[in-house]
């Protein structure tokens, strides 16, 4: 699988300037839906369920892959799990997310 970066290398989270939360379109648009601090406690607070349900999500979705592509779906249910389901990778997400967010609205 390859997300940011490739199957050799360690995820790591998106900095400011890699992260579609700092585009102009994308901060001119949030500062104008005013999304508020209420806004994003009800979206964190909705979050963990919304990760458990892609996660579920994910592993039907696996299911779905055809037998001659040679994709081995437990190894790559393994790798989702371990890297982007796992806690550490969900608390360190979630926190930089805060972080990217924080900057874009000021």
């Amino acid at each position: 699988m390859i997300f940011n970066g490739n199957s050799e290398k360690n995820l790591y989270q998106l900095n400011d300037h890699d992260s579609i939360l700092q585009n102009d379109f994308f901060v001119l648009n949030l500062k104008k839906t005013k999304f508020d601090r209420e806004f994003f406690c009800n979206f964190f607070s909705k979050i963990d369920l919304n990760i458990k349900r892609s996660h579920k999500y994910t592993e039907n979705l696996l299911k779905e892959i055809p037998k001659d592509w040679n994709i081995d779906k437990i190894e790559q249910m393994d790798f989702l799990s371990d890297n982007i389901f796992s806690k550490y990778w969900i608390s360190e997400t979630k926190e930089n997310f805060k972080k990217i967010i924080s900057s874009a609205i000021k």
